[in-house]
């Protein structure tokens, strides 16, 4: 079993369409591209949204390299590993950057931000949704980016790991956003996504400054076709399309409810058993939760050991943090089946009932099967 903050186990259906080679220049692909396009449009509020083979990261690095300009007055939230690579990200993009730093799991708050924006005098603001690194969000993110709009700052959001496990919607104050198809959407990994709202889409304009591969103008101008500029990873895109399918089947509301009450389980469970977590109920992650552990890589090992893979830490805290990720197909089974196993690593005891499992914790009968479940 694989609880990590990305890949995911997915749907066996998933799976099985990874395999598909296509000519990427038939009918066949366009209707693919056609359909993914026209899902995550209606999921995420977007007016356009590019895929493009590659990871979450290159997704990211599109967006900013494409929106942003050299000088553009940017301010950028940091808060953990992956706010850092988007301030890297910024900086070589060269623009004119000022960061506001809230520290290892702080609490980013749009009073601090805004001041900061308005200080700066930036037009643009970029903010990690959920930081993996260590298990927490910007919960309200629509509510700061709204705030921020309404002063005619545009929001660019990295939801790499946020989106389809916690509330994000483009457009609702976000200029464009980016994820991944490898978390809350359970596909496999290999593709990297970029929602923009009508005025992104509308402005983007070609640059010359930035490999062609990162252009977003270049992507916009095929997708108008439903093709891609570049030859595309055609089974990942084919895997994207059915995992966007499940999605729409089991309601974009209600998975991520479920991802809420299944990390609520994990965060109940925890506590328990005496440990404590990182960040705070302002700012818990609903797809990843981080455990204060001591001894990460002794507890990560022996869990491994009995087929329950989970990570660790990044740089720093990689010795005293265990990484569960509850993204994808994770249920209220899994959690519990991963709390038993803790609970006899660190030499403690939980009392665990499946009968008491609330329902917005179980996947959706459609997926159950998909899942390799039972019940």
């Amino acid at each position: 079993m694989m609880l990590i903050p990305g890949p995911v186990e997915v749907p066996a259906s998933v799976q099985a369409r990874a395999t598909m080679v296509l000519n990427h220049r038939s009918g066949e692909f366009r209707e693919i591209v056609r359909s993914i396009e026209e899902r995550l449009n209606r999921f995420t509020g977007a007016e356009r949204s590019v895929v493009t083979t590659g990871s979450g990261t290159l997704a990211v690095e599109s967006m900013v390299f494409s929106i942003l300009r050299k000088g553009d007055r940017v301010v950028a939230a940091q808060n953990g590993e992956f706010s850092r690579r988007l301030v890297l990200s910024l900086r070589r993009r060269g623009v004119d950057l000022k960061v506001v730093d809230s520290g290892e799991a702080g609490a980013i708050g749009v009073e601090s931000i805004l001041a900061a924006a308005e200080e700066w005098g930036a037009t643009y603001v970029a903010l990690v949704h959920n930081e993996t690194g260590n298990g927490t969000a910007i919960r309200d993110i629509n509510s700061v980016a709204s705030h921020l709009s309404a002063r005619g700052i545009r929001v660019l959001v990295d939801s790499v790991s946020g989106f389809g496990g916690m509330p994000v919607s483009v457009g609702a104050g976000i200029y464009a956003m980016a994820t991944c198809s490898q978390k809350g959407i359970a596909s496999v990994p290999g593709l990297g996504i970029v929602c923009l709202s009508g005025e992104a889409a509308s402005e983007i304009r070609a640059a010359e400054d930035i490999p062609a591969y990162m252009d977003l103008s270049e992507s916009l101008r095929f997708l108008e076709r439903n093709e891609t500029p570049f030859t595309p990873a055609t089974g990942a895109f084919a895997a994207l399309e059915r995992a966007l399918e499940l999605l729409e089947y089991e309601g974009l509301g209600r998975r991520i409810e479920r991802h809420h009450a299944c990390a609520e389980l994990l965060r109940s469970g925890i506590r328990d058993l005496g440990l404590s977590l990182y960040g705070n109920e302002e700012n818990y992650s609903d797809t990843v939760v981080a455990i204060r552990d001591p001894e990460a890589s002794k507890s990560t090992a022996l869990l491994a050991a009995k087929g329950i893979t989970v990570s660790r830490g990044m740089g720093q805290l990689s010795e005293s943090m265990v990484r569960v990720g509850n993204m994808g197909i994770v249920d209220g089974h899994r959690i519990l089946a991963f709390l038993r196993a803790y609970a006899e690593v660190k030499g403690r005891h939980l009392d665990l009932d499946e009968e008491q499992l609330p329902d917005s914790c179980l996947l959706p009968d459609g997926l159950v099967s998909e899942a390799g479940q039972t019940g």
